[in-house]
């Protein structure tokens, strides 16, 4: 009979490629059954997830920001999704900021202050920038042009991690952005500035997509994006004085910390994009 100690345990990559693996198989057989109308469902569950992480790095304990902002948020975003040309869809959001101050009315003014930043910053990354990623999901029939941003977000983070454990602190003593995030390398940050440039010989190569000298400007712009994504989002739950923003996302820590880079790169990948087209 094998003891507690002697049980064999996986280690943390080996959880996080299962996680991820199990993750992509869920989005590409949502996306495959049920096209459009399952990108907004993914779109909306995930955004209502990252809201709840997003506020409760802060306000745990706080009843409106736990359950109230996240529905809100979500509200407004689903209503965009179906109706997109119509003004009334912000309508849950400006309500939750109208009631900020009415309901933080006898606090501190710093505190109601970071209250309405925090709002501020909800909406930001759960309401405009997964509508976003939605107009991404629409761009082709064949999510051809959302597999490309995926690819070239999770990939820059995927070589950064890897660059930085095989390279890290042999070519450079220093930390890369040790304030905010102190495991991060130049090492790393340099190598994860290859793979832009691999995607993009590859999809050429096989002639998925053509691409021009300003799309491939804009995507190393996007890249970029992406890179400080993941650093606010360091900068975020460095602030709040936690390591992960959630534990749901097993060996990622929180979907925040995972999408953080997805999200901020979203609005320069769609500038990109009318300067590369489909083969």
């Amino acid at each position: 009979m094998t003891s507690e100690k002697n049980k064999p345990k996986f280690n943390n990559f080996t959880v996080r490629f299962l996680s991820a693996l199990v993750a992509l198989l869920i989005l590409a057989s949502t996306l495959f059954f049920f096209k459009s109308l399952g990108a907004i469902f993914l779109i909306l569950i995930l955004s209502a997830i990252v809201c709840i992480e997003l506020c409760m790095l802060f306000f745990s304990s706080e009843i409106y920001f736990k359950y109230c902002v996240p529905l809100l948020i979500t509200l407004s975003l689903g209503l965009m999704l179906n109706y997109p040309n119509s003004s009334l869809s912000l309508l849950p959001a400006f309500l939750g900021l109208i009631l900020l101050p009415w309901l933080y009315r006898n606090n501190p003014i710093s505190e109601s202050y970071d209250r309405m930043v925090l709002y501020l910053v909800a909406v930001f990354y759960c309401l405009y920038l997964p509508f976003q990623i939605h107009l991404i999901f629409n761009l082709d029939p064949k999510f051809l042009y959302f597999g490309f941003f995926a690819l070239l977000v999770f990939g820059i983070d995927t070589l950064a991690y890897f660059c930085g454990k095989a390279f890290g602190k042999r070519f450079f003593k220093g930390r890369f952005q040790a304030q905010i995030s102190p495991s991060k390398t130049f090492e790393g940050f340099l190598g994860s500035l290859l793979w832009p440039l691999v995607l993009i010989l590859s999809c050429h190569y096989l002639s998925i997509f053509s691409f021009s000298w300003l799309s491939i400007l804009l995507l190393y712009l996007t890249a970029f994006a992406a890179i400080s994504g993941d650093l606010i989002a360091s900068l975020i739950k460095r602030k709040s004085l936690k390591k992960d923003s959630g534990q749901l996302f097993l060996g990622h820590g929180g979907f925040f910390d995972r999408l953080d880079s997805l999200l901020l790169s979203a609005p320069l990948f769609l500038m990109s994009v009318p300067y590369f087209q489909i083969v």
